[in-house]
């Protein structure tokens, strides 16, 4: 089987590291991932990429979406997407995020929806 990823990827010190959570980390987890990035020898690949494909979630080249968002205003670049949280309606029903709860809001959501119909009928 090929390995189609980037070069870069093969060479990164977070490969292997299911321990560790770089999308949606806690914030202990962040520091770890940072820490991790600080040493990695493809931070500046990694960085680029997500800035490239405007990322909106996780830790990329020791940078969070807010640190992605300030590189790319200084340097002239779109800025990364921004998706609603989870656990929102918005997040269920635009970016079909089937999380436990992103589901539960969209319930509650359905169900205020149906109870202000009902009420002007």
């Amino acid at each position: 089987m090929q390995d189609n990823r980037p070069n870069w990827r093969r060479a990164a010190a977070c490969r292997g590291r299911v321990d560790l959570d770089f999308i949606e980390p806690s914030p202990d987890e962040a520091v770890e991932c940072r820490t991790l990035c600080s040493s990695c020898s493809v931070r500046e690949p990694c960085l680029r990429e997500a800035l490239r494909n405007r990322e909106p979630w996780g830790i990329w080249g020791g940078a969070d979406a807010i640190d992605r968002e300030l590189v790319a205003m200084s340097e002239g670049l779109p800025a990364p997407r921004i998706l609603p949280p989870h656990g929102t309606n918005t997040r269920y029903a635009k970016h079909r995020c089937p999380c436990d709860a992103c589901r539960q809001a969209h319930r509650i959501h359905e169900r205020r929806r149906r109870r202000r119909q009902e009420g002007r009928t």
